[in-house]
């Protein structure tokens, strides 16, 4: 809430603005914010590999999941299919610059009690649009609310 709140107020201060190549900068008496642009995501990079959940990213703790074997596989003709570790998912998704929407999603199944939070983050975390960053055959998917999901690569 503090970081927050010292934002908040910086972005109150500004007094300027400058635009170089995908950097913006807004500056004010003793401020100074600057944002890069996000870089595309690879869809090349998501698509056709089957990647298995390996961990879930909750501010600044990551834990192991249980369940079953939990997926996600993006196709380039825009479908998805995947799972929780509990429930089936399948639906499409589009590529917007540095964020995948997935446009259309469908769970079935059911999760046992202890699985619930573990399918609520996986849906949330799909559901709400992500970034996507491949790092040799590990997927990282993050979203707002500082919620993550760490693949690998099935291979």
């Amino acid at each position: 809430m503090e970081s927050e709140r010292l934002y908040l107020e910086a972005l109150a201060g500004v007094e300027s603005l400058s635009m170089e190549g995908d950097r913006l900068t807004l500056g004010g008496e003793g401020i100074e914010l600057v944002y890069v642009a996000l870089p595309p995501v690879p869809a090349e990079a998501l698509t056709g590999t089957v990647w298995v959940l390996d961990s879930l990213i909750l501010g600044d703790s990551v834990s192991s999941v249980g369940g079953e074997r939990a997926t996600l596989e993006l196709f380039s003709d825009g479908s998805m299919l995947g799972s929780t570790g509990c429930r089936s998912l399948s639906g499409s998704y589009v590529i917007t610059g540095a964020e995948v929407t997935i446009t259309e999603m469908a769970a079935e199944g059911d999760c046992p009690a202890q699985l619930q939070d573990q399918d609520n983050q996986v849906v949330t975390v799909l559901g709400d649009g992500f970034r996507a960053g491949v790092d040799g055959d590990t997927l990282t998917v993050t979203s707002s609310g500082d919620q993550g999901l760490v693949y690998w690569a099935e291979g």
